[in-house]
């Protein structure tokens, strides 16, 4: 995914997140106070007792999941583990408003309605991933928002790339070939993936794909030692450049380990620095 769209679908998701954070607390008070789902109610309370509760609530909900990085999408990630992801900052959040609330004593108050909240939050969250998931896949088969990759190297890593990127569209890429080093057959990528010379070459074909912005580097062992430099170059020309590891020679505190739908990637880590980082390294 494209830088711009990748930002566009972060801060709509952050908008529809918020939005039907508000949309579970109003139905969880509909199930306790006018449905009465499971218990009934003795003391009607009016929606309005709960606004102060509500509002807390969608301030927590927007710090523990920037805090446990909610919004940070990741390419090949089930819809189960990326529900995973929600299950935990949303009931630290349940959690927190039952310990605020406790502390202060407020009249409207009902466990009941904590745990309602909870359950709408997980459904409304979790039917909006699936129809996000649905909109990007067809987006992606028509080749709307794809990065477009090129592969590095031959062998089984190269060919476990190439057989994913195929097989599962809905990650966002487009591969338009591979280079190897000219040890092996040119057949990997099965007559739909075209070759593209030896990786060596691979600073006069970025002049060739200007559009490419994706790198999968699966060299063999015995080349191994060509890889740093292959990173070098791939930050150099504003790739987003992933390894897939071997024996890679690197140093933890300098790669970024992940999963893409099965296949292990390391990427150079990125090290960012704060607005707060810089005024104090400015005032040293």
């Amino acid at each position: 995914m494209n830088r711009r769209l990748s930002r566009t679908v972060r801060n709509l998701t952050i908008i529809s997140d918020l939005l039907l954070v508000n949309l579970s607390f109003w139905l969880a008070y509909l199930a306790r106070y006018e449905w009465e789902w499971l218990r009934s109610v003795d003391f009607p309370l009016p929606y309005s007792e709960y606004i102060s509760q509500q509002v807390l609530f969608t301030v927590l909900i927007a710090f523990t999941f920037s805090f446990n990085s909610v919004w940070r999408r990741r390419r090949g990630e089930f819809w189960v583990d990326e529900m995973a992801r929600v299950v935990y900052p949303s009931g630290t959040s349940i959690i927190l408003l039952m310990a605020i609330t406790f502390f202060f004593r407020p009249l409207a108050f009902s466990r009941l309605m904590l745990v309602w909240i909870w359950f709408f939050v997980l459904v409304t969250i979790g039917l909006t991933r699936l129809l996000r998931r649905n909109i990007l896949a067809l987006m992606y088969l028509r080749g709307i928002g794809t990065d477009r990759a090129l592969i590095i190297g031959s062998g089984e890593a190269s060919r476990g790339v190439i057989r994913t990127l195929l097989a599962r569209p809905d990650l966002g890429y487009q591969a338009i070939g591979y280079l190897d080093e000219g040890s092996e057959g040119r057949n990997l990528g099965s007559g739909r993936i075209p070759h593209l010379g030896h990786w060596r070459d691979l600073p006069n074909l970025l002049g060739r794909y200007p559009r490419v912005n994706t790198v999968f580097i699966a060299l063999p062992d015995r080349f191994q030692h060509e890889i740093p430099d292959l990173l070098d170059l791939a930050r150099q020309q504003g790739l987003r450049a992933f390894v897939v590891p071997d024996l890679l020679q690197l140093s933890l505190n300098r790669v970024q380990f992940s999963n893409m739908a099965g296949i292990p990637m390391l990427s150079a880590r990125e090290v960012r620095v704060s607005r707060v980082q810089q005024v104090l390294g400015r005032a040293l």
